[in-house]
């Protein structure tokens, strides 16, 4: 199981850039470019296609864009892809994340 943080200032779902070696996508990077995070600058690659996420407890797998960011220490999950796939709600009173899937047969791939 990996870890992934809800990150709704997110444009794009990013995972560390170490994935793209550990999954074997690294000879296939493009687009390199600076980013900023809330954690300062780093380096972006993206990858010619989507992956597939599992969301545990959901029967949806979803597609999210393939960019990976040196020095992430998790996947973070963004409004690109992630947020169109579920309805997100935080309720900050109760501490809680609420995930509802859209059953609108809308797809689910990312727009690269």
């Amino acid at each position: 199981m990996t870890r992934a943080l809800v990150d709704s200032g997110a444009d794009v779902s990013l995972m560390p850039l170490e994935w793209a070696f550990d999954l074997g996508l690294a000879s296939n990077l493009r687009r390199e470019r600076v980013i900023e995070t809330a954690s300062g600058f780093g380096r972006l690659a993206q990858y010619d296609d989507a992956v597939q996420v599992e969301i545990r407890g959901s029967a949806r797998i979803i597609r999210v864009g393939a960019s990976f960011a040196e020095g992430l220490p998790f996947m973070l999950l963004g409004r690109a892809d992630f947020f169109r796939a579920f309805r997100v709600l935080f309720d900050e009173r109760a501490q809680t994340l609420t995930l509802d899937e859209y059953d609108d047969g809308a797809p689910l791939a990312f727009a690269a």
